[in-house]
């Protein structure tokens, strides 16, 4: 259902309860048998219905707590590259060098607030591959990396003037990892991109589609 329905389409909308007849795409999977957790943001922009994850909200909501064996579909919202974390990760050792760092057209070159700024997005993102390592590392251990599915994105463009909260290609354009590795069934295919528009609102539909078939409904979501 698009925002633009329900009235939740600008930022930070609070108090809004959804329709009747409206479900988060997580009960579907939890019908399916998946356990759903989320940790630990809620930037909805309506009410979240009761039922919506098997966990509360939190940052103790992990698939550690599912039965033994329970397929999962698992979120976890890293913040370390949020805006706030230009200034609020300042005191962080910068792993780019701000000399080195490519500046956009709209910025001032020769700014050294700017390339500082620049360089703390990118130090940012290399502290995110970090964490993202530690729960890759997690599931190796587990023996769970074989069936499960790990999508990694942002959920909008770039983190400094001009970009959040702009309808440019700099603002709308996000990255977005996926990998899928069925057993070591796909060994045989390289790393791809895919340059085709993908819309945020066809996430839900696809993870719909991956607990509701029979091939994939044993795999976890991470």
């Amino acid at each position: 259902m698009y925002p633009t329905r329900m009235g939740t389409h600008n930022m930070r909308t609070s108090g809004i309860e959804p329709p009747l007849n409206m479900v988060c795409f997580t009960e579907f999977m939890q019908k399916a048998g998946y356990y759903c957790t989320n940790n630990a943001k809620e930037d909805y922009n309506f009410d979240t219905p009761e039922g919506t994850w098997d966990a509360m909200s939190g940052r103790f909501a992990h698939y550690r707590n599912r039965k033994e064996g329970q397929p999962f579909f698992a979120v976890f919202n890293l913040t370390t590259t949020h805006e706030s974390r230009i200034w609020g990760l300042e005191w962080e050792q910068l792993l780019t060098d701000p000399e080195k760092v490519h500046v956009p057209s709209y910025f001032p070159d020769d700014n050294k607030l700017v390339r500082r700024d620049i360089s703390r997005s990118y130090s940012n993102i290399s502290l995110v591959d970090h964490q993202i390592s530690v729960f890759l590392d997690e599931l190796d251990r587990k023996g769970l990396m074989d069936s499960t599915i790990i999508v990694v994105w942002s959920d909008h463009g770039g983190p400094l003037p001009r970009q959040k909260r702009v309808v440019f290609k700099n603002g709308s354009t996000y990255g977005r990892l996926m990998a899928i590795n069925f057993a070591g069934d796909l060994d045989h295919l390289p790393p791809s991109i895919i340059e085709e528009l993908i819309i945020f609102k066809r996430e839900g539909n696809g993870n719909i589609s991956n607990a509701a078939e029979n091939v994939l409904i044993n795999l976890d979501v991470l």
